[in-house]
């Protein structure tokens, strides 16, 4: 959005000493050569590399302004090393100085290429190597941080910037609670992936809240599952007891239910008492991927509110391989976003799901189904993450698969009714198991072709009589 009132950027006249160090210096980077060695710079592209000595230039330039180090510079000068390829600069500046430091860049080679959104971001550009400075205005505030406007014009308070290192030089950046806040809500690119790494290295904030409703399993698979987790952000772990039962297991929340109310109330009382800007949901009986919460926060640091994960059976007996051959099915058909979550493998924003009420305690099964309805029904997107991976280890009988088809039809009808969506309505071997029943039996023998034809008996009889 437009700022009327800094429509016209102009140098303030402040006077620059064209023989001071710094200066000589930026001037001879006008002919494209590294200052320290007079080697010519690195390209990126079509574009030379920003160097950390560069960088240093700049802010010795701009030394006498209110300017701090932002973006993928600002998070390796948290880190204290450059850990990875720059293709140019982003300094928050004072909006009051903002004409000011575009003069001084001015001198050194820089114009400016992009004023669109000038309330936003000023780009400017070096005339002879095409090296990228961009500019982020902001307001003074009495306590040292600052307010800064994103692109629809509503203003976000910027704590002070604090202090980090590049080149082993002290440098003011963008504080880490900031650059994790900012990391979010727009596709992120590789580089945005490496910093977030980096950034959730640093920071002890609780960014996840891993859910688990269990009536008494062993919880020591799942829990150990996340034990093994690698380069995660700060994650808490909170187990939601349908019943009165005690687990015995140290380091995570316990919330009980006193009396056993159901699977659905079980999580949403447990996402109460978590803390994650975002919340994963695990079953009892599942274990997740080395690097799951990892991917969950990636995954709805993005643009996305909801993430749907992939399931992999771990039994090798007919019915699990039944219900492998489901998801297996579902993840080939699978498109970037979807309009489902698997309650054992999912997540979603925390604010969303509170928004949305949770799951609704009414639907003994497909729960998860109704929630994701909801939440696309208000505009929001569930992506489909192959790489949030969990492996299943409940075993089946004939009776649970009949039983659990059986509730799953009844509850697509009542959603059905709830929603006028058709695609709810029953399924077919096709639609569920990628194939006829002679096509399966041919595949993966009779047994469980004809658990395939149960399965699919049930949820029509389940639909039927809803």
């Amino acid at each position: 959005m437009h700022d009327p009132s800094a429509t016209a950027i102009r140098p303030s006249g402040k006077d620059v000493d064209s023989s001071s160090p710094s200066l000589s210096v930026a001037m001879d980077n006008r002919q494209g050569r590294d200052h320290l060695s007079g080697r010519r710079l690195p390209m990126l592209g079509e574009v030379s590399v920003m160097t950390a000595e560069r960088v240093l230039v700049l802010l010795e330039l701009l030394e006498d302004f209110d300017v701090w180090v932002d973006g993928g510079w600002g998070v390796d000068a948290l880190v204290g090393r450059q850990t990875r390829t720059h293709g140019d600069l982003d300094l928050g500046v004072a909006r009051a100085q903002l004409g000011a430091v575009i003069g001084v860049l001015g001198t050194a080679g820089y114009v400016v290429t992009d004023e669109r959104f000038v309330s936003v971001t000023v780009q400017l550009t070096h005339t002879v190597d095409g090296q990228r400075v961009d500019l982020h205005p902001s307001t003074a505030l009495a306590d040292g941080g600052s307010e800064q406007l994103d692109f629809d014009g509503n203003p976000h308070y910027l704590p002070p910037p604090e202090i980090g290192h590049i080149g082993g030089r002290e440098v003011r950046c963008m504080r880490l609670s900031t650059q994790l806040r900012t990391h979010k809500g727009y596709v992120l690119r590789p580089q945005d992936l490496h910093d977030l790494d980096l950034l959730h290295e640093l920071s002890d904030v609780v960014r996840a809240s891993v859910v688990i409703p269990t009536v008494g399993r062993d919880l020591g698979p799942v829990l150990d599952g996340l034990a093994r987790q690698v380069r995660a952000p700060g994650f808490e772990v909170v187990v939601g007891v349908d019943g009165d039962w005690e687990p015995t297991v140290d380091g995570v929340k316990v919330v009980r239910l006193g009396v056993p109310q159901g699977v659905s109330v079980a999580r949403n009382r447990a996402v109460e008492a978590a803390q994650g800007e975002f919340v994963g949901f695990l079953d009892d009986d599942t274990v997740p991927g080395p690097d799951w919460v990892r991917r969950l926060v990636v995954g709805l640091s993005g643009v996305d509110a909801a993430v749907a994960g992939r399931v992999v059976e771990a039994g090798d007996g007919v019915l699990n391989r039944l219900r492998g051959l489901a998801f297996e099915h579902r993840h080939r058909q699978n498109a970037r976003q979807v309009d489902y979550v698997n309650g054992g493998n999912c997540g979603f924003r925390a604010e969303l799901f509170r928004e949305l009420g949770g799951f609704d305690p009414a639907f003994r099964k497909s729960q998860d189904r109704d929630l994701a309805r909801r939440a696309v029904l208000a505009g929001h997107t569930i992506a489909y993450e192959p790489d949030l991976m969990v492996t299943h280890t409940g075993s089946y009988t004939l009776r649970g698969l009949w039983s659990g088809r059986f509730r799953a039809g009844r509850a697509a009808k009542a959603m059905q009714k709830l929603s006028g969506d058709v695609s709810v309505g029953p399924r077919d071997l096709r639609t569920t198991y990628g194939g006829s029943l002679i096509a399966l039996a041919s595949q993966h023998g009779l047994k469980l072709a004809l658990a395939a034809l149960v399965s699919i008996t049930a949820h029509r009889a389940g639909w039927i009589t809803g």
